[in-house]
């Protein structure tokens, strides 16, 4: 079951194991905004950590293979957020079934968008193809 953000974000979920996930490339251009592969963490408080984490009171340690927590940091919010809006969480899932699956969906938005492109550059190159053809005497 996907976990609400707003119980995260006040830290009433501090010191309890989790999933997430999430992939985020609106702009095909560009490098997607966000890549977190599902992964197993524990949420901490910002207390235990010198880095700043910006619009809440807990964030993400992913779990090394002997299940303790690793020095890595993962914020709730990406870096899109400024002033008053805090950005895009990322998806917290309670079992990790959930999180592949969603984490899947995400991945077959972008290969859609990829799917898309293509088919819309190849009608191009044909439409080029045909009009060079038709000039020919």
């Amino acid at each position: 079951m996907q976990i609400e953000i707003s119980k995260i974000r006040n830290g009433s979920m501090n010191n309890e194991i989790v999933y997430i996930c999430d992939y985020r490339r609106p702009d095909l251009d560009k490098k997607p905004i966000r890549s977190v592969p599902p992964t197993k963490v524990m949420i901490c408080s910002n207390d235990t950590t010198k880095k700043r984490i910006y619009y809440s009171e807990s964030h993400f340690v992913p779990l090394k293979k002997d299940g303790s927590p690793s020095s890595k940091v993962i914020p709730l919010f990406d870096n899109t957020g400024y002033r008053s809006y805090t950005g895009e969480p990322v998806k917290v899932f309670d079992n990790e079934a959930e999180c592949i699956a969603q984490w899947n969906d995400d991945l077959k938005i972008v290969e859609r968008k990829w799917a898309e492109r293509k088919a819309v550059v190849y009608q191009k190159i044909d439409n080029e193809i045909n009009n060079i053809s038709d000039m020919f005497l």
